[in-house]
């Protein structure tokens, strides 16, 4: 066998009178960065491809359902941005989020269109996602540094109770039961909850009370944390806090997690990657960690971004 760069001949023997061991798929799950593109010909033909093969992707995570523009790929397109006109932006006049709205006499407002739209598809096509309440809706920030952190938590659990009390009424309980429900995305991105994730822990637990007050069967989890030591300090912290901390929303200790989600990929484009190595080992540091809370034995662990590399979207040259 000769590979391409290769200068010396490659033999490769394989033993099919050797045991047999049945492959484990242990991977049922895609995923892209903005919902706005589920709608798009090009991602409604990729679907059509997704749903085709026996065993397809059962599940796919998408971000920005909160925070959807109804735009498409316009902001891709246009302006070469990924997420359309996001939270902390406010770039462009008519940009932002679409979905959730505060009118003149403080009440919240609700325009599902997109959600539906993007869900509709999704079940069309024998799909469930993994649903990220990320990001913050604009109407609900409590500024525009801190566009991640509600400017009261309370109108952010109103708003998940409406948002699962809506997806039961158009999907049925018995298949929202079936999805998965994520607390934000990389919450690590955020030097402010790095060094301290209280508000973070708050987001959960009213997230965690508005989710499970309409059904205590809907699957909640996270924290979706990175691979570097400011993720790491977050994910303890996160545990401890479900495991035995102070809950903002009921005042009690602990709060409710269904499953733990992390993102372990194959290492970065600068450098000598990708690597199995780099992404099994950051993956080891966490589920050791998971060991030392018996609480949470036997619990769904997710590594729901597990890409070859970081930034791998953007190509190899941006990095050098």
């Amino acid at each position: 066998m000769k590979i391409p760069g290769v200068d010396m001949p490659v033999e490769i023997i394989i033993d099919v009178a050797g045991e047999k061991k049945p492959f484990k798929h242990f991977f049922s799950a895609v995923g892209y960065a903005n919902v706005d593109y589920t709608y798009t010909e090009p991602t409604k033909k990729m679907y059509e491809y997704l749903s085709s093969f026996h065993n397809h992707f059962k599940y796919i995570r998408l971000h920005n359902i909160l925070t959807a523009h109804g735009k498409g790929d316009y902001y891709l397109l246009y302006h070469g941005m990924d997420y359309g006109d996001p939270p902390g932006s406010q770039k462009y006049a008519g940009g932002g989020d679409c979905v959730v709205s505060i009118d003149e006499e403080g009440n919240l407002k609700f325009d599902w269109t997109v959600v539906d739209k993007v869900y509709d598809i999704l079940m069309e096509h024998g799909i469930r996602p993994i649903v990220e309440t990320v990001y913050m809706p604009r109407c609900l920030q409590k500024g525009k540094e801190e566009w991640f952190v509600p400017k009261d938590f309370n109108l952010w659990n109103k708003v998940l109770r409406e948002f699962v009390l809506h997806l039961q009424d158009r999907y049925g309980k018995e298949e929202v039961e079936k999805w998965y429900f994520e607390i934000w995305n990389e919450p690590d991105n955020h030097s402010l909850w790095v060094g301290n994730p209280e508000t973070f822990f708050a987001l959960y637990d009213y997230m965690e009370d508005a989710i499970h007050s309409v059904n205590p069967n809907i699957k909640v989890g996270g924290p979706a944390v990175k691979q570097w030591e400011g993720a790491v300090k977050i994910y303890r912290a996160f545990l401890e806090h479900c495991a035995r901390g102070l809950n903002y929303c009921t005042g009690k200790f602990g709060t409710r997690v269904d499953f733990i989600s992390v993102h372990c990929k194959g290492g970065w484009p600068d450098r000598y990657n990708p690597s199995t190595e780099v992404m099994f080992d950051s993956l080891k540091v966490y589920m050791d960690i998971l060991k030392e809370y018996p609480e949470f034995e036997g619990i769904e662990f997710f590594n729901d971004e597990s890409d070859v590399v970081w930034k791998g979207n953007q190509g190899i040259w941006k990095e050098s």
